[in-house]
């Protein structure tokens, strides 16, 4: 395995993440809290800086097979954790946003993968970030 794949996926994940942020920001219809002091800005800054740090940081020499299995587990963790996000978002449809508002008429989702986890969005992309951290061989 080469760590090309897992730069690769992480690049696709993160142009995936610009298109939720531009494409499912909460419109004015929605009630937003007072509150937010610009955590969403404050999280997407630190996750660029992380992962950045996490490449620089990763284990690019020659791998023997322990690194290999490592590092397809991670990859495995990886699409696991998309999987789990695409669909949580794609079951929440028109109700998710990627700053967390609350619509008019809103009702909380208790059904599909909601029934078994409370935030299974936020549940993906911790295995997508231990994904990608094993498929570096590199926790940090």
């Amino acid at each position: 395995m080469n760590i090309q794949i897992i730069i690769y996926a992480a690049v696709l994940f993160f142009i995936s993440e610009m298109l939720l942020l531009v494409l499912k920001r909460s419109k004015n219809k929605t009630l937003k809290a007072g509150n937010d002091k610009l955590s969403l800005l404050f999280i997407w800054a630190s996750i660029s800086c992380n992962m950045t740090f996490g490449f620089f940081s990763a284990n690019y020499l020659p791998w023997n097979s322990t690194n290999k299995t490592i590092a397809y587990i991670g990859l495995i963790l990886f699409c696991f954790g998309i999987i789990i996000r695409w669909v949580s978002i794609l079951q929440l449809k028109k109700e998710f946003t990627v700053d967390v508002a609350i619509h008019k008429d809103h009702q909380l989702k208790t059904d599909g993968l909601y029934r078994y986890i409370r935030h299974p969005s936020y549940s993906g992309l911790l295995i997508i970030c231990l994904g990608l951290s094993l498929g570096m061989n590199n926790l940090l």
